[in-house]
């Protein structure tokens, strides 16, 4: 597996742990309203960040295919 590929996963790993480590503060402290909101965004851009890097894999994997 190339360098490139293990630093994308490297980064998906630890924005899913982050995301997770927030969430379990947020039900340490639910009367926070502002962390909810947080939660939320927090979320919604891990999942699209995380939706572009496997975007971007597969389209990868497609034109060295292609180039073979």
């Amino acid at each position: 597996m190339e360098d490139g590929t293990k630093n994308i996963f490297l980064i998906f790993s630890l924005s899913w742990f982050f995301t997770m480590v927030l969430f379990n503060v947020q039900f340490t402290y639910p009367q926070n309203r502002i962390l909810k909101v947080l939660c939320l965004l927090v979320l919604a851009l891990n999942v699209t960040l995380n939706f572009i890097i496997i975007y971007y894999l597969v389209v990868n994997y497609k034109n060295i295919n292609d180039l073979e």
